[in-house]
């Protein structure tokens, strides 16, 4: 035959496991609560905000703060505070000394604000299992948070667990997001290297071709130099008959593919108006007016020097130039000053 079941009432020690259980069930289900909070992709103060208010619910934390390295230059940022009064950079700096859990130092920056606990959060390096020493990568500073001593050892412990949780998160969405960044800003630059290749390569064939043998009388010469490889620069020597020789030295505004483009179309509208052999004056009113309908008023702007060197039966030759915007040219007469 079994043995009877007791209806004596419970021991005490029993009961005191109980409500011991009741206590732990609340603060597992703390942490649970956090779990759900880094389940989907949420912004760091909004993940703070709703921690902070679970761990004031479930532990009573009165004063609440959380500090992280998690920046560019690995400087310490106060990303949640809530009843402290204001933090000091000095407080800050005396934060990212602590190694682990620790009681501030009377006098210290932490003590004054109210401080009761200063929490390293991050990695734990040892020396041993029994020695915790944090390589610390945020910090909690609590105060006002729990009743007795007993409470309050049971509680670090849970708020050692969320705060590590929250800054593994924290952390690894910092890495992700830096690492986005950078291969943002990588593909970046191979886009603009490529752009500027191709903007390079479309003007070397357009200024290939800007340096014939125009003229048995003339000698002509040319010096190009692009500012990072590929710029709006144009220049031109154009045979239009047998005495006539045309020129131009011209910039188009901008850089990379947009300028190298616009700089062919304008070469090509040149061209053909010189081979329509269209006086300088018409020539210029007329490229203007072609400019303006393909590229309007607001996109960038070209500035021009263009002119003629006509060839004369006696051998004498005349120079007629135009300037549309663009910098003054210096003519160098032989045994003369420069104009």
């Amino acid at each position: 035959m079994g043995a009877a079941l007791s209806n004596s009432p419970m021991s005490f020690s029993a009961q005191q496991l109980i409500r011991e259980l009741e206590m732990r069930r609340g603060e597992v289900e703390a942490v649970q609560e956090i779990v759900r909070l880094l389940a989907p992709r949420i912004r760091d103060t909004a993940l703070l905000i709703s921690a902070a208010s679970i761990l004031r619910s479930r532990f009573g934390v009165e004063r609440l703060a959380y500090i992280h390295t998690f920046t560019p230059k690995g400087t310490p940022k106060l990303a949640y505070f809530h009843n402290f009064p204001s933090i000091s950079q000095e407080a800050l700096k005396e934060c990212t000394t602590y190694i682990t859990t620790s009681v501030p130092q009377e006098g210290s920056f932490l003590a004054h604000m109210g401080v009761e606990i200063v929490m390293p959060l991050g990695r734990f390096v040892g020396p041993s299992t029994r020695v915790r020493i944090v390589e610390p990568r945020a910090w909690w500073l609590l105060g006002q948070f729990a009743e007795t001593e007993e409470e309050k050892a049971n509680d670090l412990l849970y708020l050692e667990i969320i705060g590590s949780l929250i800054t593994v998160y924290l952390e690894n969405t910092f890495f992700q997001e830096q690492q986005q960044q950078a291969e943002i800003l990588r593909l970046k630059q191979q886009a603009q290297e490529q752009e500027i290749a191709l903007a390079s390569r479309i003007q070397r064939r357009i200024l290939s071709a800007a340096h014939p043998n125009v003229h048995p009388r003339l000698d002509t010469a040319t010096f190009h130099i692009a500012h990072g490889g590929v710029g709006g620069d144009l220049f031109e020597f154009i045979p239009v008959d047998d005495n006539r020789v045309l020129f131009y030295i011209g910039d188009v505004s901008g850089k990379g593919v947009s300028a190298a483009l616009v700089m062919s179309n304008v070469q090509g509208q040149i061209r053909t108006l010189a081979e329509l052999r269209t006086p300088l004056p018409q020539l210029l009113n007329q490229l203007h007016r072609r400019i303006l309908q393909l590229y309007g008023e607001e996109d960038g702007f070209v500035t021009l020097l263009i002119g003629e060197i006509v060839i004369e039966p006696n051998g004498t030759a005349q120079l007629y130039y135009l300037n549309a915007g663009h910098l003054p040219a210096y003519l160098l007469r032989e045994g003369e000053t420069i104009e």
